[in-house]
């Protein structure tokens, strides 16, 4: 695919770590960073980063994008350094603009939308009739029926809040006693409003699909598999936690041939986020069973965990550049497609995200370098922030040496030009080895 825009628009990715908002350089010469923490490593090429520095203002209890844009040292920082950049987010922004930002000549790209679909129960009832859900109920959490009526019409279940993402507020529930845990965890935590009741699926494959809704249409992703909950990269213990372990893209993935299927049911989900006034990047989730057939989970209508890894592999001039669509959306600047032609063939890669293992918040002591890195031994090449060969694999320390992180926090990032996973959808014995020997250059204090 190729567009043609302006490169020297200018824009800010926003973000707690200047790691997940590194991509856009690649289209913009003024691509620029703003973020809670700086580099960790030196080098000339990389986009230029306007952060914190680490030094957290009193004010700053939570750490995330939506806390920064809150802080008015952060604030102060993007109106002192930033002269008429537009500012991304990862996710839109759930108040109104702080009046500092408002009063400058900053600008936030926010995709409104008169819905939101990535509430599961307002998806779920909106597309009940047209998309292939698994068999499934909706029940207000104050007001649970017992679990003998829900076993009895759907074996055992997968239960799920409706507004908690990445996986956090989803159990499976197979017993008395794991549906009691869950609805006591859900309860604990002061969440309200519903649940979803879902039939379980025994031995189904997640499968997740990019998808941007513009201006010129709909546009869709290769399949790609998903990693949840994956044992070597986080503690499963660690409940109401950020489960999302990565990503697969495979030229050989025999998810491809359900393509056709998938893309229908993304351009459907599409066409309904377009007349909703939604322009931008939305993933879809998928599940394929045993038998080969294909279940629709939820959608989220922003930049998804696989942005990144889209975003790494992309080959100019073959494949659709996601991130750039998101930015031109949002940001509602001018532009053209000039060629919608695609490679067939995906590009090859994975991304794995490595999360604390600790169930207490913990002081990261010591990180590890980002950089290029060889697999075998794990030994650092140099420092860099692109893909190289498929015998190297470049990390990304997510948190770094002085920061605290929360129960699975991310700790680092790793992507591979090359397959991780087996046929039964299980890491490689010399990827383990690898991850195993990243966490062995982590060092963590549990301080509560």
């Amino acid at each position: 695919m190729k567009i043609k825009y302006d490169r020297r628009l200018k824009v800010v990715g926003l973000g707690v770590s200047p790691w997940p908002r590194i991509g856009p350089e690649r289209w913009f010469d003024e691509y620029k960073i703003a973020s809670f923490y700086n580099w960790d490593m030196s080098t000339g090429t990389v986009p230029e980063v306007i952060s914190l520095k680490g030094r957290r203002p009193k004010n700053l209890l939570h750490l995330n994008t939506q806390s920064l844009l809150r802080s008015r040292a952060f604030q102060s920082l993007l109106v002192s350094s930033l002269n008429s950049y537009k500012i991304l987010t990862y996710k839109p922004i759930n108040f109104d603009t702080p009046k500092l930002l408002r009063d400058s000549n900053l600008h936030l790209m926010q995709a409104q939308s008169s819905i939101s679909l990535e509430n599961k129960a307002v998806f779920r009832r909106k597309f009940d009739k047209v998309l292939p859900f698994p068999r499934f109920e909706i029940y207000k959490l104050s007001s649970m029926p017992n679990l003998s009526r829900i076993l009895n019409g759907l074996g055992p279940i997968v239960l799920q809040h409706e507004t908690l993402s990445g996986s956090k507020g989803t159990f499976i529930v197979r017993s008395y006693q794991e549906f009691q845990r869950a609805i006591k965890i859900l309860q604990s935590k002061n969440i309200k409003r519903e649940v979803i009741v879902s039939e379980y699926i025994e031995n189904a494959r997640e499968i997740g699909v990019q998808c941007c809704a513009t201006r010129h249409g709909i546009f869709v992703s290769y399949p790609h598999k998903q990693l949840v909950k994956t044992r070597e990269l986080l503690n499963p213990t660690n409940i109401l936690r950020d489960k999302f372990c990565g990503a697969e893209i495979s030229y050989d993935n025999h998810d491809r041939r359900l393509y056709g299927e998938m893309s229908r049911h993304c351009k459907l989900i599409g066409q309904e986020l377009l007349r909703s006034g939604y322009r931008g990047v939305f993933g879809v989730d998928f599940l394929l069973s045993e038998s080969g057939q294909i279940f629709v989970l939820e959608t989220n209508q922003r930049l998804t965990g696989t942005t990144p890894l889209l975003t790494m592999l992309h080959r100019e001039g073959q494949d659709i550049p996601f991130y750039l669509l998101h930015i031109l959306e949002t940001g509602n600047f001018e532009y053209e497609i000039e060629d919608t032609t695609v490679n067939p063939v995906p590009p090859q890669g994975a991304m794995l995200v490595l999360h604390s293992k600790n169930t207490n918040t913990s002081s990261v002591v010591k990180n590890i370098k980002s950089g290029l890195y060889s697999e075998e031994p794990l030994s650092f090449l140099s420092p860099g922030y692109t893909m190289g060969s498929e015998d190297k694999v470049l990390l990304q320390s997510y948190t770094p040496a002085g920061a605290n992180v929360l129960p699975s926090g991310k700790l680092a990032i790793v992507f591979f030009k090359s397959k991780v996973l087996n046929d039964r959808d299980e890491l490689v014995p010399e990827v383990k080895k690898i991850i195993k020997g990243i966490y062995n250059k982590i060092e963590l204090k549990t301080i509560a």
